[in-house]
């Protein structure tokens, strides 16, 4: 059974369950320079998919850690020279791969921590893609 929340002016409470992999580590020839495509680039990938929360727990099946990872090492894999590439990539074939199921929300974020500018000071920096209905 479900239990209906509310907000406080008695309108029901919306809520959503997000399955999520954060900060999925690759290294990968990503980049625009010569040398980011012959040494490479340590890369991290998060990926969350939300969707109304469901009737039941069977109904949540559909979203699960190993089918994200799926998308991410598919997309990885494959040859692209920028991040906002492969983000858009991972974004579509999500988006793609979910046949009757409808989400409120996708989310793919691709950071590089390392890039090769002078005095470069910061934990990462990339692109995130939000998608929403």
């Amino acid at each position: 059974m479900r239990v209906q929340k509310y907000n406080f002016d008695g309108t029901p409470m919306n809520q959503l369950t997000t399955v999520f992999l954060e900060k999925v580590r690759f290294h990968l020839p990503l980049g625009l320079y010569p040398g980011e495509k012959l040494c490479g680039n340590e890369i991290f990938i998060s990926l969350s998919v939300s969707i109304s929360a469901p009737n039941t727990k069977y109904d949540a099946s559909f979203l699960n850690y190993e089918w994200l990872l799926t998308i991410i090492r598919s997309n990885a894999e494959k040859s692209c020279e920028l991040l906002e590439q492969l983000a858009q990539n991972i974004l579509a074939d999500v988006h793609q791969s979910l046949n009757n199921v409808q989400p409120e929300k996708i989310e793919v974020a691709v950071e590089k921590p390392h890039l090769p500018v002078a005095g470069f000071q910061a934990a990462s920096a990339g692109i995130k893609l939000l998608w929403t209905r």
